[in-house]
């Protein structure tokens, strides 16, 4: 299989494994922005046809793209959510700077996962150029609790799809009560697990958790 049919293994795999009550967004992206095939469907028939969504026309803007994710994922209903980007790790027509990019894509909130099949069709004992673009898409998704993925054959797309789904069926949704009173600031977040390694995104921006937050001198009474 080439990238585009490894990608449509990718999404077949992914829609098989899915419950019955799982939602899935589907959006295509080029220089003319991001469209979306489908929209929050959990109808396994409505995932067959998707028009466009494995066309390829050469021109891609990826970085651009990354961009919408937060706002693409805002009407998912599950608590428990991931972002996937496919990509061959190209981008020839992006506006924005992978630097103007960065803020906007990390306030997604859930984890990124993105899968390059740029790897394809190269012998195993080599791997896919890494470029600027490359290294920064796996920062990103390292920096929300994902990861990047590089399949080079059906097999690996298998195990990959396989990965995902485990991950997502591990995944826990955990909040905490801010001090909206005091200024935003990079935090670190940690948490100890006996059972073994645990993905999170590393730190988060925002207001301190409220019993974190240094306490106020207290004020005179008239």
């Amino acid at each position: 299989l080439d990238r585009l049919g490894l990608s449509r293994a990718l999404f077949d795999c992914l829609v098989t494994s899915k419950g019955s009550t799982d939602e899935l967004l589907v959006a295509t992206f080029s220089d003319r922005g991001v469209e979306v095939q489908l929209d929050w469907s959990r109808s396994r028939d409505a995932l067959e046809p998707l028009p466009g969504a494995w066309e390829a026309d050469g021109v891609t803007a990826l970085v651009d793209a990354m961009t919408w994710l937060p706002e693409l994922m805002l009407e998912g209903r599950r608590s428990r959510r991931l972002a996937l980007v496919v990509t061959d790790g190209r981008d020839n027509a992006s506006r924005l700077s992978i630097d103007d990019a960065r803020e906007r894509a990390l306030s997604i909130g859930l984890p990124l996962y993105v899968v390059d099949f740029s790897a394809v069709g190269l012998a195993p004992h080599l791997d896919a150029t890494r470029d600027e673009l490359s290294l920064w898409l796996e920062s990103l998704a390292a920096s929300t609790g994902g990861r990047m993925l590089f399949p080079r054959d059906a097999g690996e797309v298998a195990t990959t799809c396989r990965q995902i789904t485990a991950e997502l069926e591990r995944q826990v949704l955990i909040g905490f009560v801010a001090d909206s009173s005091a200024p935003s600031s990079e935090h670190r977040l940690e948490i100890r697990a006996g059972a073994g390694p645990v993905r999170l995104r590393p730190t988060y921006l925002g207001p301190p958790p409220s019993e974190l937050a240094p306490s106020k001198p207290p004020t005179e009474e008239n």
